[in-house]
């Protein structure tokens, strides 16, 4: 048996365009594996929600926006699309501002820039108790460090 791939996500920003259209740009890691066709997140009334993008590699989105959270309880699928951050983008990226209704301008820069890395949708699945068990589960994590 081995042990499962959990990665917490340094930076990531969810964009809703005009059509309510969600996306969750995240940065790209080789470590978390690539998505199956069960790949969903999940989460609860907080601010924390786990990418689950297979049966071993899972996603920490730390720290989402509550209006996000609402929007997410809204919604069945989401987009995930994976960039990876290079310099010429993180340059782009200071002299922009990415409005709402620009929700592809960002993947756009990554495309052109060739870091987008995946670009794929997901399930969006609430859970009732989430955030006690995601609380747990970070609580035991520490115990063993």
């Amino acid at each position: 048996m081995h042990d499962k791939i959990v990665k917490l996500a340094k930076d990531f920003v969810a964009i809703e365009n005009n059509e309510t259209d969600l996306m969750f740009v995240i940065l790209h890691n080789k470590e978390t594996g690539e998505p199956n066709s069960d790949a969903r997140i999940i989460f609860g009334k907080g601010p924390h929600a786990v990418l689950i993008k297979n049966d071993d590699h899972a996603v920490i989105l730390d720290f989402i926006d509550k209006d996000i959270i609402k929007l997410m309880s809204k919604k069945e699928h989401a987009i995930i699309t994976e960039i990876e951050y290079n310099e010429d983008l993180i340059k782009y990226n200071l002299s922009k501002t990415f409005e709402k209704d620009e929700l592809y301008k960002l993947f756009e820069a990554a495309e052109a820039r060739h870091a987008l890395k995946a670009c794929y949708e997901i399930t969006l699945e609430k859970i009732h108790d989430f955030d006690d068990r995601f609380m747990h589960f970070i609580d035991k994590e520490l115990e063993g460090k």
